[in-house]
């Protein structure tokens, strides 16, 4: 697992994407967010910008990967989680970008917005997110699950916390597609 100190340039490469693919998928997203470690200054990552975009229906999610295809991404498909669905940028060795497209009809759709939103506003947590990841990169060098896996419990504490902080409603309310 690679990860690189934070990089200024990462905001300015997904403004830069998020122009490019939103002329082409507008008509189906009422937003597209940069999340991810690449959106949280201060914090190493892998050099891969994270892209959530939030749909209404299944067909929808559909349009929006031919879409994504044209652009030059290769759409992976559903994940685990019914109602997300991946495209990527770039191949596997030196991939750009993960683009997230994201049914918000699936329960807790805007975790990574609350997540995002929770490290930025408690840098202190930031920094210990940082570590950790840190950590579970030298720990699982050559092995990109084992180290996702590690940070689940990290995540879910933080979500947790930022849960108490920013209700449910009303914190989807600012976001909802």
């Amino acid at each position: 697992m690679r990860l690189v100190p934070h990089r200024r340039a990462w905001k300015a490469l997904f403004a830069r994407e998020r122009r490019r693919v939103l002329s082409a998928i507008g008509k189906w997203v009422a937003e597209i967010h940069h999340v991810g470690s690449t959106a949280i200054p201060g914090i190493p990552a892998k050099p891969i910008i994270d892209i959530d975009t939030f749909v209404r229906s299944r067909a929808d999610a559909a349009r929006v990967a031919r879409a994504l295809t044209r652009l030059g991404y290769h759409y992976r498909g559903e994940g685990p989680r019914r109602g997300m669905w991946l495209a990527v940028r770039g191949p596997e060795w030196r991939r750009t970008v993960h683009f997230h497209i994201i049914s918000a009809r699936m329960r807790g759709w805007y975790a990574s917005l609350l997540f995002r939103d929770y490290l930025l506003a408690h840098r202190g947590c930031a920094r210990e997110y940082g570590k950790f990841k840190t950590r579970l990169a030298k720990r699982y060098p050559d092995n990109r699950g084992a180290y996702t896996n590690g940070k689940t419990a990290f995540v879910r504490a933080v979500l947790r916390k930022a849960s108490r902080r920013w209700p449910a409603r009303a914190f989807a309310a600012r976001y909802r597609p």
